[in-house]
C-alpha cells in the first residue's frame, strides 16, 4: 500500500505557522465536561510511565495544583520511535499545554491523506476538511515531541523517578494506594498516592 500525505502549506510559499494556528477550529475540539477536573482539592497523584501521554497528563494535573510523581521502568531516558500523524484532537491538546504552535514548526502540516495499493485500489481516504475546512494533522518526530515534554516536566519541576517498574498497586493504610516496586527478589514499597494514572502504553 502506497500512502500520500498532502501538506497544508499549498503553494510555492508555506502558510505561515500563525495563520494556520489562527484559523485551527480548537472550539470545535472543545472538551466536554470540563467541570469535572480535579480542582476540588490537592493529591498525591502517581503516573506511571513517561512518554508522550504520561508526560502530558503529568502537565496537566500539575498545572491543576497536584503533586505529581513520575515513574518509569526505563534507567536513562532517551527518545525512541519514528515519525506519527498527529490528529486535530491531539494538536489542541498540545495548545492547552502551549506547545501547538512549537509542534508545528517541528512538523508538517497534512491536510489529507490518501493510501492506494498496487493496483491502484484506494484503501485511504482521509480529508480533514470533510469534517471542518480548517482542520489538519501534524507530522512529527516522536522523539522530538518526547524530548519536548520532558523539558517541560523538568522546567515545572515534576519529579521523574527512572529505573523504577510499579509491578503491583494495592491499597494504603491511609486510604490513598502504594505503587510496589520489583528489582529482582527485591521488593519496594513507593510512596502512596490519592491517585495513579497508568500510562505504560499498548500493554496497560
Amino acid at each position: 500500500v502506497s500512502t500520500i500525505a498532502y501538506p497544508a502549506q499549498r503553494g510555492p510559499t508555506p502558510e505561515p505557522v500563525e495563520k494556520l494556528l489562527a484559523h485551527f477550529p480548537f472550539h470545535f475540539l472543545q472538551r466536554r465536561n470540563q467541570s469535572q477536573r480535579l480542582h476540588n482539592a490537592t493529591m498525591r497523584i502517581g503516573v506511571i510511565g513517561s512518554s508522550i501521554a504520561g508526560a502530558s497528563a503529568s502537565l496537566f494535573l500539575r498545572r491543576a495544583g497536584h503533586s505529581v510523581t513520575v515513574l518509569e521502568t526505563v534507567q536513562r531516558l532517551k527518545p525512541l520511535g519514528a515519525g506519527f500523524l498527529l490528529q486535530p484532537t491531539g494538536l489542541r491538546v498540545l495548545h492547552e499545554l502551549g506547545l501547538a504552535e512549537e509542534t508545528i514548526r517541528a512538523g508538517a502540516p497534512i491536510r489529507a491523506l490518501k493510501g492506494t495499493t498496487n493496483t491502484g485500489r484506494t484503501v485511504l481516504d482521509v480529508h480533514y476538511e470533510r469534517l471542518e475546512s480548517s482542520l489538519f494533522g501534524v507530522g512529527v518526530g516522536r522523539g522530538w515531541l518526547f524530548s519536548r515534554l520532558h523539558e517541560q516536566l523538568k522546567d515545572e519541576g515534576i519529579e521523574v523517578r527512572t529505573g523504577t517498574h510499579v509491578s503491583a498497586l494495592g491499597p494504603s493504610g491511609s486510604g490513598g494506594l502504594v505503587a510496589k516496586s520489583e528489582d529482582g527478589a527485591h521488593s519496594t514499597q513507593l510512596d502512596g498516592f490519592d491517585c495513579v494514572v497508568v500510562a505504560t502504553g499498548s500493554l496497560n
